[in-house]
This record gives C-alpha cells, structure tokens and sequence, in this order.
C-alpha cells in the first residue's frame, strides 16, 4: 500500500463519529503496511510511570524506561528516529537515511492532554529508518492523535467517577480510623489514585518541625506494598539517608503550596535539584501545607513522571484534601492526648492501690457522710471483717464489730467522735480484748471546701511491745549477772577513763569503784606490758567489735602483780554503750602452774629436740600423740603437722601388716624394747628406710602410747643395692656386665630345659668403631655407648636382657622364644634404632654394626652359646658389615678358610695373581661414557675368581693393602693413560681408584702416587682417588694434610659410599673433596620414604658445596628417572654396565667412539 493511500485511511477512520476497536485495529494494520513493521504499538502515558498501547501485540519489547529515554529524546530533537538495539537494550538512536540497522522506528503523536503519545513500529529494518519512513510518521500523526482521544475520552469519564468514590473512602477512613499512619498510609494510597499522580507522599512534623511519621505511596501499588516502602523510607530517615527538603522547608515555613509544571527546567529550584528530578525522570512535583488548629501540622507532596499542569479543579481538589487530612491529623492527635491523659491517671490510681494494698498497716478510708469509701486487704485481715459486711458496704455493722473487739469501746467512739470535729491529725494506741495493741493514727481529708472526711491508719504494735519488754528484762537480768560475775567487766572510753567498773574489779586488784573513776586504767598496766596494751587499744578503737584476746599484768592495789586476760568489745558506735567493753579474768594462778610445767617439758623437750633419731608416740590404731622435731630433717614434715595423723598413713603398704605385728609383740612384752624395718614416705614421695625400736608405756600416765625410737637407714640400704646392681652391670651404660649376662644366660637355658622352650643370644659388635675414638676421642666414644646402650634397651621386650661386654660389643639374651624370627625380629629393631644419626658436639655420626644370632636349648651350656654367635658376628663382618647373620654350622669351616685365605693373600701379591676390571661411569642426562673406576678380583689358582669383599677386609687387616693397592694404582694409571690417547675425548676420561686409609696413613703414600703419574704419564686431573667416609674419623689434622697435598699434585678427591659412614656433615667443609659419590643404599629405588629424602639432602649437599655428585648402583630405568629428577649429574651401576675386563673395556669405549664419528 502507498503511503498516499494509508494516510487516507487513517484521515477517513479518525473522522468517524465514534470509532471503535475495529477502526483502531484497522489502523494498525495500515501503519505495519506502510511502514514494512512486523508490529506497530500506539502508546500514551498510564499515570503511573508506566505506558499503555493500542497494537496488536498490545505491548513492544520496550520496558517503561526504556520508552521515557526514546520519550524525552524524540521531544529533544523533534523528529521521527531509529533505534538501535543491544542486548535487548537501546544502544543509540539513527537518524533518517542512516545506513545502519534499525530495530525499532518511533514517532511523536502531538497531544494536548498527553505530551507521551508516540508511535512505536517494530522491524527489523537492515539499511536503516528512511526519509520516507519518517515523512510518514509526521503526516500520520494528527490522524492518530484524533484516534487516541476518541479512544481515551471514556477512560476520563470513568477516572472522574474514580475520583468521587475516592473522596467518599477517604472520608471514611478518616471518621473510621484512631491510628495515624495506618490512616495516612491508606490516604496516601487512595490519593495517588484520586490524582492519577505517581508518588505521593505525606510528612507529619513534631512540635520542634522534625519529620515524626511520613507516609508514601506509588501508583498502582497494592496498600501493604505501600506501607513497607513507607517504612524503608523511615528507616532510612532514621539513618541518615533521606536528604533534606528546601521545597518543604519553605512551604511549612510560608504556610504556601509550591507547584512545579516541569520540576526539570523550572529555574526556581537549583540545578542541583533539577538535575535529581532528570535523573528519577519527574517531570512534575507539587508540596502542599497541612495546616491545622495550632499551624502546620505536615505537608503533603505530589511527583509524576509525566508533566502535570494543577489546574484550577485539581488545585480545589487538593486543597479540599490537605484541609480534610489537617483536621483528621489534629483529631488524631487529640485523641491520642485524651488517651495518654487517661492512661496516666489509670496509672496513678492503679499505682495508689498497690502501694496502699503493699503497706502492712490496715488502712480505712472514710466520707464526710461517715460511709466507708476504701478499706485495704491488710484493714479486713487485722480486724476480720466478715466478707458479708465488705459486701454489703454495711458500715454500721463494720462499726459494731470493730467497738467489740476493743478493751475500752466507749473510750474508741469518744475519740472518733472528737476529731470529726476538728481537723487534727491523732497518734495513739488501742488495746484489744485478746492482749493486741494496735497504733492508730488518723488525718483529716481536706479540700478546698474543707474537711471531706478522714483517713484512718492502724498498725499492730503486739509484737514490737512485747520485744520491748523482754529486752528491759533481760537488761535487768544482764545488769544482776554483771554485779556478780567473778571476771571483771570494765567499759572504758578512747582516752582509757573508766566509764563503769563491776564490783568484782575490788576483789581481784582492791581498788574501790569511786578510786578507780579517777584512775587512768592504762596506768595500771606493767610498763613492760604498756606498749602491748596501747598497741592493743589502738587496733580496737580502729576496728569495732569483738577482739582477739591478749594477756597483761595489772598493778593490785598492795603492789603485787596480777596476770589477767583481757577481752575486749569496740562498742563505740552503740548508742546503748558507746565505750570498749572489756572483760578481764585472773588467771596468776594458772600462769604459775603453767610455767611449772613448761619448766618440766623444757627439760624433757631439750632431750627429746636434740636427739638424732626419730622420737614417736603413737596410740593403738597409731595415731601419733606426739612427733620429735628431728622428723623434719629425716622426712621433711613439720612435727607438728603430724599430731593426730596414723603412722600407718606414712607406712609403705607393703609394711603395714609387718608394724601391726610388731605393735602386739610390743604389747605382749611390755617390759622388752622389741624392734622391725619399715619404710616412712618422705614429704617429696620418697620412700626411706628406718630401723624402729619400741616399747609399750600406754601404762604411764605422762606418756599414754608407745614410744618408737627410730633411725634413718636409707644411706646404708642404698649403698648395699648399689654394691649389688655394681657387681652385675656395666658401670659406663648401666648395662649388665658379662657376669651378670653369664650368670642370667645359664639360668635362661635352665629354664629352657625345663619349659622345652628356646633361648637366643645376639652378639653384637660396632663397626669401625675405633675411628671414633682416634678420631674424637675416648669421653665422645664413651658417649656414643651410653646412646647406643639406650636405644637397644629400647627394642628389647620384657624380660630380655641386654649386656655390654666391654669396648663397642654388646649381647642380648632373648628369653622364651619359638622361632629365628623372633630373635631376628629384635635384631631388626636394634639395626632400625641404630640408623639415626648421632649427634655430638654439633657433628651427626652414623653407626653401623654386625651382629651374630645363635639359638640354644636343652643340651647347650652359655660358653658354647656365646661363642657360636661370636662366630656369627664375625661372618656378618666378612659379608660387609652393617648386618647380622644367623649361626649355622658350617660357619666353622668358613672360620678355617679365613685363616687359609690369609695365607694364600701374601702369595698372591708376589705372584700377581691380581686383575683389575673397570666399570664406566656415564653422564646421567645423555649416557655418554666420561670415566671408569678400577675395581680388584683375585684371581684364585684353586678357588676361581674372587670378589673385594672376599679378601679386601684381610688384607686390610694383614697390612697386605699397601702392596695390593699400590700396584691396582700403577695398573689402572697405565691402562687409562692408553686408553685416553687411543680415544681423545674431550673432556678426557677420568679413572678412579679406592683409596684405603692404611694408604692414607702410610707416609709414603703421596710421593708414590707423584711417581706413578709420572710413570705413567697420566693427566693428575683425571685420576680420581676415591676415600670411604672413615678416612674422615682418623687424625682428622694429618689426613687433611696428607688430602692437601694430593689436591697439590692435581688429582681430584671423591668421598666414596657418603651415607653410610660415621662421618659429620661439618667435615665436609674441612676435606677438599671434589667428587661427593652417593651409596646405593640411597639410591635403591624400593627404598624408604625417608632414605629418598636423604637422597635429595645429599643432592643439595653436594651442590651447595660446589662438588660434583655420582651415583652408585643404579640398577633400574626408575632409578635412573628419579636421579634425573633431583639432577644428579653422573652415575654408575648394573644397568648401564657390570665391571668389565681390560679387553671388554677397550670394546666399550670403541664403540661409543664409533657413534661419537658417525654422529
């Protein structure tokens, strides 16, 4: 269709008289066919923020913000635009005949009522809104605008007939309803709909103007919605967060609305002001006063999005309504004051009648016309006034009951009568016919118009009169013991003037009562005793109350002393007294009587006190009459702390029965001193032994127990244990001595014999252990044992027995086993204990140990036993140390050839029947082959090839090493050196040669090797001289000199097995070695946890100290990898190549040579 032909249609429909839905759905339709839309909506303002729509879909895909931004720009720029859309939002906005992608074309519809008309098409419209499109729009728009009118003309007929029912609610929730914001919430609710304005909200100030209640609502939200932003809105006021209002400052202050047509350009508010209402898209505002009887009682304020003129009815309209909502807040108010004026004196009386009702006295109120007004619980109860009469208000009968009760009725009515016709108040008491006294007291209620009545009070004084009473009696009675009490009473003032003196003061000192009131009291005391007594007087005056007592002497009349104990009473500050009471009583007779018998116990005290031994006396069941002092120095206890404590209690437990015992011999032979050994707990818990001697004296009247004289004997019985345990261990590691293992030994196998059970003894001996002691000394040596002894206690189970033999050996006798496992079992403990390192001084020494297991039984005798694990322990050494072996029998015969093989090792040194093999050493990250190390067999004429393990420990023993080890250097220096100049490898191979340290120690040794270097013509740089971690432990100066001067000659040093040894990290500073070789141990890829930590340790080791780091043993591809992994740079082992023959060397180095060329 043409846009000619649609704009003809739209003209011809708006003219219609009354078009319908169907004209405004025809309407559409012509406008999405002339535009190309998928979707056309015609949208004018809701009067709540929102929009409503005329369109097919009835609503685009535009929220109400969305449609105010495309609103206020379409006003800015006055023409039809395009919108651009992102992510469902509006990105910008295209002019006509922009080539870009359009998804939304909306319009302007001019509007006298509704400036928020506009046109909304939807597209999509690829090259963008053309002129055409736009031209269209703006010569559409009168045509819809009459459409949009016809249509919204009965939606304003209904809003008005909205409006009236609203006032009508208004009104009556104003006449229904005595809470105020309840009130104000539901009125602002209804007026935001009676207005059709957005936000309306009210503000209801206090007297000093500050914002007490306020109230707020949107259009279109439901009351309770309303009433929880409302109070969000007072929450945030509470806390600071709604900012002040200058609009509604200036209206409470003017008592004059202010209206805002266009809030966002009207230059009366600032900008600041104006740029908030751009922001919160408020077009118009309003503040209107609330003006009630006393003033300004809050303001009422009026926003909408849309602009909103307050037109002359509108403004009627809400002045109406501000007037009607001042009056309801001003009749809320009264009643609220009404209220709290009621409550107040419902308070007070309810306040009155709990206070009357709380009081103990009877209370009885009474009217001018003498008719009881109030009569409290309390009044009924003391008089017992029958309910009846309470009930029936009958005050003549409460009259006759009352007069009945009374001793003296005629005198009760005369006295009523009397002040009813005065106005006085009266005190006085009546007395009843059962002995009650009641006080009475009476007042007068007077007014302004004179007396009204009278308030009478009773309150029962039975008790309190009969208190009284008692208390003058018992004063009487008190003032008759007084005068004829045998102690003396005195009371005295600060200053010690008497105040009062009892007649017995005559009797006791002679001075007459009148003598004495002139006498100062303190003048009466011995001056030796003045300062105690002055000293005594100040504490009492300065503490009331009852003081301990204290003892002076008082000048009698004739001269003499009397000794008297005095007590003494502050009661200064008792109105009744007001003095110090002292009571003093005689007592130079017992003073006299007691010194005689002081004298007695002194004389037996000092005997007693002086004597060495322990003094006791006890009772039958023990408890302790009395203790000499000596027990403090033999048990540590205070002698007094035990009077009254049972010997029993300091008794070993063990002992009780056997001191029982000798207390009845005791008292069977009361004329003998019978004697016993027991052991008395010490005050620190230790136990000590005592011999007691004692005799029954219960007969003596003086003594009444039996006196036990004891002696200390616990020095005595310590050096017996001591001698014993001294004669059976070993005194260094407190270990059992040889004896003593002997001795258990023989009786272990007797008791095997008997059980058909089987022993085990382990005979253990400490590797290399001399290089300890050469190299640090006896006392460090002696120190390790003391550890070592330790740790193998440790291990052991009960009833075993671990003994040191003397030097590094060691045994252990294993009682009641049933298989080898078990012994070795505890050997593998012992070995497991000792792998540790030791520390000393700062240096960690390892330790190693072979040990022999031999079993026994019935049959065996110990010498035997021992001697087979001896054997044992020296097989474990053959076999390389650092384990145990369990006897067998053909360890004889290997004894036998030991001694033989001895014989053979000097005829093979003269008859060369030596040969050295070579193992490669390879570079760990690319296999390349960079040295060999030597390594001896013998070549046996009868037993065939033999390995170092096998001869190397006898010649080394023997002495025969230094031959040995001197032609092994020679030959590999000259085989190297061949090989080096056959293969040029760059850098040059490197051989290495075992070092023992009887070579290190020969003295020789140095200008030997210079020579074979020499002879050989070797490089010194690559001969490697490869030293066990003891060279370390022996005359650690001489083999750092010996070291040295090697470093001199230009060959490199390695530390061989390092691990393994006995060696301190620290050394390591102090030897030049070059090369750091790690033992197999630690490189076994099976190994523990913690030996893979040693491993890496190693590793960092070395490299912190700059020394280059070979691996020994490498036998598996794992190994290899995790070596790698911790960077280890060199290594060697079965699984790059077992120790090759001269001849298989050659070949190996050929072939890696062959690769080298083709590579």
């Amino acid at each position: 269709m043409s846009s000619l032909k649609a704009l003809e249609r739209l003209a011809a429909l708006a003219a219609e008289p009354s078009p319908g839905d169907h004209a405004m759905a025809v309407a559409i339709d012509t406008l999405i066919e002339a535009l190309g839309a998928s979707d056309v909506a015609l949208t004018y303002s809701a009067g709540d923020g929102g929009f409503r729509h005329f369109g097919r879909s009835a609503a685009p895909d535009l929220s109400a913000t969305a449609l105010w931004s495309v609103h206020h720009e379409l006003a800015t720029r006055g023409r039809p635009l395009g919108l651009v859309m992102a992510a469902s939002r509006i990105d910008r906005f295209a002019e006509a005949g922009e080539e870009t992608r359009v998804d939304f074309i909306g319009a302007t519809i001019p509007s006298r009522h509704d400036p928020a008309q506009m046109l909304i098409a939807r597209g999509p419209w690829p090259g963008g809104m053309t002129s055409e499109h736009a031209e269209f729009a703006l010569a559409a728009a009168p045509a819809l605008s009459m459409l949009i009118e016809h249509r919204l003309g009965t939606v304003r007929a209904e809003q008005g007939q909205a409006q009236i029912r609203t006032l009508a609610a208004i009104g009556q929730v104003i006449s229904e309803t005595d809470d105020l914001e309840t009130m104000l919430t539901h009125i602002a609710n209804m007026t935001s709909s009676l207005t059709t304005i957005d936000y309306v909200s009210m503000d209801i100030l206090g007297p000093d103007g500050s914002i007490v209640l306020r109230c707020l609502n949107r259009r279109g939200t439901e009351p309770e919605s309303a009433d929880a932003a409302a109070a969000d809105l007072r929450e945030r006021w509470k806390r600071g967060k709604v900012r002040p209002d200058p609009i509604r400052d200036y209206v409470v202050r003017t008592r004059k609305p202010m209206v805002f047509a266009d809030a966002q350009n009207d230059e009366r508010l600032p900008e600041s002001g104006r740029n908030y209402f751009k922001r919160s898209l408020i077009r118009s505002t309003g503040v209107f006063p609330l003006i009630g009887k006393d003033g300004v009682v809050g303001v009422l304020s009026f926003a909408a999005h849309r602009p909103f003129a307050f037109d002359e009815d509108e403004t009627q309209l809400l002045d109406g309504l501000t007037r009607q909502i001042a009056a309801a807040v001003d009749g809320v108010r009264l009643y609220d004051e009404r209220r709290r004026a009621e409550d107040a004196l419902r308070r007070n009386e309810e306040l009155l009648r709990a206070t009357l009702e709380s009081t103990a006295d009877g209370i009885l109120a009474v009217g001018d016309d003498g008719k009881a007004v109030y009569t409290n619980t309390r009044f009924i109860e003391q008089w017992g006034i029958p309910p009846d009469i309470i009930e029936t208000h009958d005050d003549a009968r409460m009259l006759d009951f009352v007069v009945d009760q009374l001793a003296d009725g005629p005198a009760f009515l005369a006295k009523v009568r009397e002040l009813y016709e005065s106005d006085a108040e009266s005190l006085d008491t009546i007395s009843f016919k059962d002995g009650r006294l009641f006080e009475r007291y009476s007042r007068p209620l007077l007014r302004e118009d004179g007396v009204r009545g009278r308030v009478w009070s009773f309150r029962d004084v039975t008790v309190q009169q009969r208190t009284e009473t008692a208390l003058r009696q018992s004063e009487e009675r008190f003032r008759s013991l007084v005068q004829n009490a045998s102690d003396m009473i005195t009371v005295m003032d600060e200053s010690g003037r008497p105040l009062y003196t009892s007649p017995s003061v005559e009797r006791v000192l002679g001075y007459g009562a009148e003598e004495l009131a002139r006498t100062n009291l303190l003048s009466l005391v011995h001056p030796d005793d003045a300062e105690k007594a002055t000293a005594g007087l100040k504490r009492t005056i300065a503490q009331p109350g009852v003081h301990p007592a204290m003892e002076l002497r008082l000048r009698h009349n004739e001269g003499s002393w009397r000794t008297v104990e005095i007590s003494a009473n502050n009661m200064l500050h008792d109105p009744a007294v007001r003095g110090i009471v002292h009571n003093s009583r005689d007592i130079t007779e017992r003073r006299l009587a007691d010194d005689a018998i002081r004298d007695s116990e002194q004389r037996f005290r000092a005997l007693v006190q002086n004597a060495s031994d322990l003094i006791t006396v006890v009772t039958v069941d023990t408890s302790i009459i009395y203790q000499s002092p000596s027990i403090e120095r033999v048990l540590g206890y205070p002698a007094d702390r035990l009077a009254g404590t049972k010997l029993t209690d300091l008794l070993h437990p063990d002992d009780i029965a056997r001191m029982m015992a000798f207390l009845r011999e005791a008292m069977v032979k009361p004329s003998e001193t019978v004697s016993v050994e027991a052991r008395l707990r010490h005050l620190d818990g230790s136990w000590r032994h005592v011999e007691i001697a004692g005799r029954d004296r219960r007969s003596d009247a003086a003594i009444g127990g039996f006196v036990l004289n004891s002696r200390d004997v616990s020095d005595r019985k310590a050096l017996e244990r001591q001698l014993r345990h001294e004669a059976g261990h070993d005194p260094l590691t407190r270990l059992a001595n040889r004896a003593r293992f002997t001795d258990r030994l023989e009786h272990a196998l007797q008791r095997a014999a008997r059980n058909e059970r089987a022993i085990a003894v382990v005979f253990m001996d400490l590797d290399n252990f001399k290089a300890v002691n050469d190299g640090l000394g006896h006392s460090a040596g002696d120190a390790l044992l003391v550890e070592i002894a330790e740790r193998v206690r440790r291990c052991l189970r009960p009833g075993d027995t671990a003994a040191r033999f003397g030097g590094d050996e060691f045994a252990i006798l294993l009682e009641d086993v049933t298989t080898a496992e078990e012994a070795t079992g505890v050997a593998d403990r012992v070995f497991e204990a000792l792998h540790p390192p030791f520390e000393r001084d700062g240096k960690e020494l390892f330790v190693r140990a072979s040990a022999g297991i031999a079993m026994g039984g019935a049959g065996q005798d110990a010498d035997e036993l021992l001697r087979n694990a001896d054997v044992a322990m020296y097989v474990a050494k053959d076999r390389g140390k650092g384990r145990y072996e369990l006897y067998e029998q053909t360890m004889h015969v290997s004894m036998i050839e030991r001694l033989e093989l001895l014989g053979d090792l000097q005829r093979a040194v003269d008859h060369e029947e030596f040969v050295v093999h070579y193992q490669p050493a390879v570079q760990l990250d690319n296999g390349a082959i960079v040295g060999v190390e030597a390594l001896v067999r013998w070549q046996h004429p009868e037993r065939g090839m033999l390995m170092p393990a096998q001869f190397i420990p006898l010649a080394e023993e023997s002495g025969m090493i230094l031959p040995l080890g001197r032609w092994v250097l020679a030959q590999s220096c000259a085989d190297m050196r061949a090989w080096q100049q056959i293969f040029p490898n760059q850098p040059p191979l490197t051989i290495a040669v075992n070092v023992s340290v009887r070579q290190i120690q020969e003295p020789a040794f140095v200008d030997e090797v210079a020579g074979i270097l020499r002879d050989s013509q070797l490089p010194p740089e690559t001969l490697i001289l490869e030293i066990t971690e003891s060279v370390m432990m022996h005359d650690i100066a001489s083999t750092v000199e010996v070291l040295r001067a090697l470093k001199a000659l230009g060959v490199r040093l390695a530390i061989d097995d390092f691990g393994t040894g006995y060696s301190s990290l620290s050394y390591l500073r102090e030897f030049p070695f070059d090369i750091l070789k790690i033992d197999k141990s630690f490189v076994d890829a099976d190994a523990r946890a913690n030996d893979k930590e040693l491993t890496r340790a190693i590793i960092d080791l070395g490299r912190t100290l700059q020394m280059e780091i070979v691996a020994e043993g490498i036998e598996a591809i794992e190994q290899l990898s995790r070596l790698r992994a911790l960077s280890c740079e060199r290594g060697q082992g079965y699984y790059f190549a077992r120790p090759l023959e001269h001849a298989q060397m050659a070949a190996l180095l050929s072939a890696q040579n062959d690769r080298t060329d083709a590579a």
